[in-house]
């Protein structure tokens, strides 16, 4: 009978801390899987087809939007709504604007390197082709670029307030 009481002893013993160590695991694995999430909050709700199309600071200005957001190839899903990207310069192609006033000259070409960024560079001559400014730089599209301008206009003033 000693001996009976001893194995069921044993085996309650031996059972109980496997399921503590069990019991471990399982609450070490969901301590994992909670900073993961954590870490990852960032870009939650965002899907991002080719993240090469778009500028880091672009996809860092939509964490904040309160919906699940699409980046597909040039048009961006935000809830049920769908808006494509500007389209007005063709992508790693560049475009020249040129103007002439008072025998000067301005320059300004423009190459869109991704859906959401272009480089310029601007340059100013006078009439004996001598260069007097430059300027050349990135810029990023907006973020919420889809929301579109809002504002008043004051018809009396000519004026509008954003």
């Amino acid at each position: 009978m000693k001996q009976i009481i001893y194995i069921i002893t044993l085996t309650l013993g031996l059972s109980s801390c496997n399921n503590q160590t069990t019991e471990k695991a399982a609450n070490k694995n969901l301590v994992d899987a909670l900073q993961t999430v954590s870490t990852d909050k960032q870009t939650q709700g965002i899907y991002i087809k080719d993240k090469s199309q778009y500028d880091q600071t672009f996809i860092d200005g939509l964490a904040d939007y309160n919906d699940l957001i699409k980046l597909i190839d040039n048009y961006i899903v935000t809830g049920k709504d769908t808006t494509y990207f500007p389209n007005d310069l063709l992508l790693n192609k560049s475009t020249i604007y040129t103007a002439i006033k008072d025998s000067n000259k301005y320059v300004l070409t423009v190459t869109r390197t991704n859906l959401t960024n272009l480089t310029y560079n601007f340059q100013f001559t006078d009439s004996d082709n001598k260069i007097l400014d430059t300027k050349s730089g990135q810029v990023v599209l907006s973020s919420y670029f889809f929301f579109g301008p809002e504002g008043e206009t004051d018809f009396e003033a000519n004026d509008s307030f954003f």
